[in-house]
């Protein structure tokens, strides 16, 4: 939560925070058993509690934020995504929870595309739906909604004054 706090101070300059989920699932009650990956755990804590740590992260936060994968496998990442959004997480960003599964194709290049284009592409979907209950980034209590929203320079040339772009 301090690290939430700490990096919505304005002198960070960040318009969104990607955050680790605040808890790992397979220490719940309700997947202990192997859920994820086969092995057993002790349970730690409950989903309840973990909806309360992600209301934590979001009560915590300035800024809109969004979950990341930290290379968990997809089910569970799924599962962290669905908790976080319905804490008012703003979406998710997935690297090897979504595309791990194609590295056991390499070298065979074709196998790695095709399992990208169907499995992959499906574990994204999944993903979208687990998240479509996001707060949008403009709905964060650090905007107040869409109409609030000003922009910088905004209009035809806001291009030529953007300090992210250099020539």
């Amino acid at each position: 939560m301090k690290t939430a706090q700490q990096f919505s101070l304005p002198e960070y300059k960040a318009d969104v925070l990607k955050i680790e989920f605040p808890a790992d699932l397979k220490y719940t009650k309700e997947y202990c058993d192997g859920t994820f990956d086969g092995k057993k755990r002790p349970a730690l804590y409950d989903l309840d509690d973990v909806r309360q740590f992600c209301r934590k992260v979001d009560e915590a936060s300035g800024l809109p934020w969004v979950i990341l994968s930290a290379g968990v496998q997809i089910e569970e990442f799924i599962e962290d995504v669905r908790l976080a959004t319905e804490a008012g997480a703003s979406g998710f960003l997935g690297g090897r929870a979504i595309w791990q599964g194609c590295v056991k194709f390499y070298p065979d290049t074709d196998a790695v595309e095709q399992w990208l284009s169907t499995s992959g592409a499906n574990n994204f979907r999944r993903l979208y739906e687990a998240s479509r209950g996001a707060t949008p980034w403009f709905e964060h209590k650090r905007f107040g909604g869409y109409p609030n929203i000003e922009l910088a320079d905004d209009g035809k040339n806001w291009y030529r004054n953007f300090s992210g772009f250099t020539s």
